[in-house]
């Protein structure tokens, strides 16, 4: 926790997670939020304190509903206490879900011109969409809070859509007067990450390059310290947490025989691969006029293919993209870094070499990594 330093909760994730985030919703009315985590399967609810998953998104018909995106918090619709939450369903239309129980209360249709929707930003009035409309054309539309309401009370209410703004197609993560920038080039292994800081005005002020290498989507924390150090003249540090996979150009054929307990590996191509990646969590701490990138941790992930050595992959580092996320978990005034990673892990069975999928999220202090790497300056 974050007063101790040491890992909060293990949760043992049957299905693959995806997505996490922990400041939308507090589920139960206890004061602290709870983790949405994405997976496979859909939409769970990871209760902060315990770990304890409190349910899965589901509707009358089916017991988890698998096409949905991560929801935003919107008022409580069904007076139940709760908040409710709305999604992407589907990459077509809205559905709402009741926060206090996970059942999908309302499906909302939107218009069919386009092939595929995402949320883009909401706040307390509206919800912003992409919409990709053949061939190509990315279209914003806004729809008013209000607007949804009335359509869940009454289905044939009208659902205004509003033109909103475009948004680029660079994407800049900020805190402070810093900004970052990651682009991932190529297909790995032969893939290469750049990774580039600028300042307020988009001055370029660092680089880097990492071979053979895919940066996930970095977060970015600014935390108040307490006595000054080389990091904090202003009176905190600000900075960014980047997790990167590093591909070791080796891939190991498995034998025929090797049982392997997989969630969507073909089960028709008996040729799988074992490759080997470099899970590596970096901090980027930044000061005025300095920028230094520190490593935080390692740790070995096994990916199986099938088919060509790395194609097919499983876990897909494409659903690690947002694997760690920064909170204030237990409202302390103390950030906890939370992280779930996926490998696959070998283990003997009846004298057969068996490889299962298994999935791990851990929540550390933040500010402990931070004292580690000042001691050694």
């Amino acid at each position: 926790m974050g007063t101790t330093g040491v890992i909060a909760w293990d949760f043992q994730q049957e299905s693959f997670p995806i997505q996490m985030n922990c400041t939308i919703i507090d589920i139960d009315n206890n004061g602290y939020n709870d983790c949405l985590v994405m997976d496979s399967r859909g939409l769970k609810v990871v209760e902060t304190i315990s770990g304890e998953a409190l349910w899965h998104a589901h509707s009358l018909e089916e017991k988890s509903i698998p096409e949905i995106d991560m929801p935003v918090k919107i008022e409580d619709l069904n007076k139940d206490g709760v908040s409710e939450l709305l999604a992407i369903y589907k990459k077509s239309g809205f559905l709402i879900i009741s926060g206090k129980t996970g059942q999908a209360l309302k499906n909302i249709h939107l218009p069919s011109t386009c092939s595929s929707i995402s949320l883009a930003s909401c706040n307390t009035y509206s919800i912003s969409y992409r919409c990709i409309q053949m061939p190509g054309n990315l279209v914003t539309y806004e729809v008013l809070l209000e607007d949804i309401k009335a359509k869940y009370y009454n289905y044939s209410a009208n659902l205004r859509l509003n033109l909103g703004k475009n948004a680029g197609f660079e994407t800049f993560y900020e805190v402070g007067d810093r900004k970052l920038t990651v682009e991932n080039v190529n297909t790995c292994p032969k893939c290469q990450s750049n990774v580039t800081l600028y300042s307020a005005n988009q001055t370029k002020l660092n680089f880097w390059t990492f071979d053979n290498s895919i940066v996930m989507q970095p977060v970015s924390f600014k935390v108040p310290v307490v006595k000054p150090n080389i990091y904090s003249s202003k009176g905190y540090i600000i900075g960014f947490i980047l997790k990167m996979w590093y591909w070791q150009d080796k891939s190991i054929k498995l034998s025929p025989v090797t049982r392997i307990y997989k969630r969507s590996v073909s089960v028709h191509n008996e040729t799988y691969h074992l490759n080997k990646v470099s899970e590596q969590v970096l901090l980027l701490l930044l000061k005025e006029n300095d920028a230094q990138l520190e490593n935080v941790s390692l740790t070995d992930v096994y990916l199986i293919c099938n088919g060509p050595a790395h194609s097919n992959c499983q876990p897909d580092y494409k659903n690690q993209e947002n694997s760690i996320f920064i909170a204030d978990l237990d409202l302390d005034n103390s950030l906890e870094l939370i992280s779930y990673s996926s490998s696959y892990k070998e283990i003997e069975i009846d004298g057969y070499e068996t490889w299962h999928l298994t999935s791990k999220l851990n929540v550390f202090r933040l500010e402990s990594e931070f004292s580690k790497l000042f001691e050694n300056k």
